[in-house]
């Protein structure tokens, strides 16, 4: 919330020294950071409601792509720009990450999506 604050304008830390004013402004910037945190707080709320099973998407999320942007792109662009300059161990090496990090993410992925009542 302090993120969205800052955003905003809203954070005494994001405005210069002189900006600080009383009154009115300090009333209304109250409020603003009030209704911030509510409207942040609902959204949590409506997201729970709306994906009952966020638990599962999140796991989609972390099993596909973030082994494909984290480990399996950096490789494949390691592989394709030094390809001929890298050591034929560094390849090999290369390579096998590739493989099994790809098969962790096809593996978490499935995981993912299979139905949990059979467990």
């Amino acid at each position: 919330m302090g993120t969205i604050e800052v955003l905003c304008g809203l954070d005494s830390r994001a405005m210069p020294p002189t900006s600080h004013a009383h009154g009115t402004n300090n009333l209304l910037r109250t409020t603003l950071k009030g209704a911030i945190r509510i409207v942040t707080i609902a959204v949590i709320i409506f997201i729970a409601i709306v994906f009952p099973f966020f638990d599962r998407i999140m796991a989609l999320i972390g099993s596909s792509l973030c082994f494909t942007i984290c480990v399996i792109l950096p490789l494949a662009f390691h592989l394709k720009i030094f390809g001929t300059e890298i050591s034929l161990g560094e390849r090999i090496v290369d390579w096998v990450l590739l493989v099994v990090s790809s098969v962790m993410a096809i593996v978490g992925t499935v995981w993912a999506l299979m139905p949990q009542e059979k467990f």
